[in-house]
């Protein structure tokens, strides 16, 4: 269980430092690392099963023993503390980046990419910051992150009488990662707000491509002066 908190786990670990990544990049980079992150914990959960069910015929005691129902909860503490060092280990790279991001007085490279664009007369941010787009908005994104991150608990079938059950829900209540959760999505929403102010800046100065270059210049030429908003 120790193992399945080291290595590369999720993009923020993964990425470059010097290269800021699209959308598509990021989706596609979190998809593969997960399904390498499965291919060691599923099989290892596995493992872990069989071995309980070997010490179990090996001493031959009752299943209600307090003996046994102790030392399946030890096991139990190591697989749920090994699953939540995954997801805690994430949730820290993933907060420590967005923290460094607003403060670094060094150039920064920032993971995601966000532009501000003029399509057809409307400026607008691509990728979208929220849900009020047909597109997948970082908002959407840094969910996904966090549901990935959280998931891992669904990985390994508990050991004890909530054996139907998985460590995910357990997870989801710890104080640590329901904290590092709240910071991630206060600073996207932030950041978020951030970058509604920079629109708005350029928002006072639609009439540069509201207005009709061609039509403005010949207004222009026969003396028709209009004062800018």
């Amino acid at each position: 269980a120790g193992s399945w908190s080291q290595g590369q786990l999720d993009v923020f670990a993964a990425r470059e430092e010097e290269t800021s990544y699209t959308m598509d990049d990021l989706v596609d980079m979190q998809k593969q690392l997960d399904e390498d992150l499965t291919a060691i914990i599923v099989p290892s959960g596995h493992r872990i099963h069989a071995l309980l069910q070997e010490s179990f015929e090996a001493v031959q005691i009752s299943r209600a023993s307090p003996a046994w129902e102790a030392y399946v909860e030890f096991v139990d503490s190591i697989v749920l503390d090994g699953l939540k060092k995954s997801t805690v280990t994430s949730l820290e790279t993933m907060h420590n980046q967005l923290v460094m991001a607003n403060i670094s007085q060094d150039p920064y490279v920032p993971i995601l990419t966000i532009r501000l664009e003029l399509i057809e007369n409307v400026v607008s941010f691509n990728p979208p910051l929220d849900q009020n787009s047909a597109m997948l908005s970082v908002q959407e994104l840094v969910t996904r992150w966090l549901e990935s991150f959280l998931s891992r608990g669904a990985l390994v079938q508990m050991l004890g009488r909530d054996s139907t059950n998985g460590y995910e829900d357990y997870i989801a209540v710890d104080d640590d990662v329901k904290q590092l959760v709240q910071q991630i999505l206060q600073l996207v929403r932030d950041n978020a707000e951030e970058c509604k102010k920079l629109l708005d800046l350029f928002k006072d100065y639609h009439f540069l491509w509201m207005q009709h270059v061609q039509q403005t210049f010949d207004d222009f030429l026969h003396g028709k002066l209009s004062p800018n908003p």
